[in-house]
């Protein structure tokens, strides 16, 4: 979701009010909860996971296999 990279939750949240797919992922297969915690938007993550994105995504398969949920811890 291009809000999440442009660190607009405000839009984000009428995005997914709209009916936007808050699973929904980018290019580089991020997620919203994987965008927000690389850039440490701790009011997305958190607008993400009341949305419904799943915390327990996998974005990356190899030696540092991590959901964006443990990115932020």
């Amino acid at each position: 979701m291009v809000a999440g990279h442009k660190r607009d939750v405000a839009i984000a949240t009428a995005l997914v009010a709209a009916g936007a797919d808050v699973k929904a992922r980018d290019s580089q297969a991020y997620d919203l909860i994987t965008i927000a915690a690389v850039a440490n938007d701790v009011p997305m993550l958190r607008m993400a996971i009341a949305s419904g994105d799943n915390t327990g995504l996998v974005t990356r398969r190899g030696r540092f296999d991590r959901s964006g949920v443990s990115r932020a811890c």
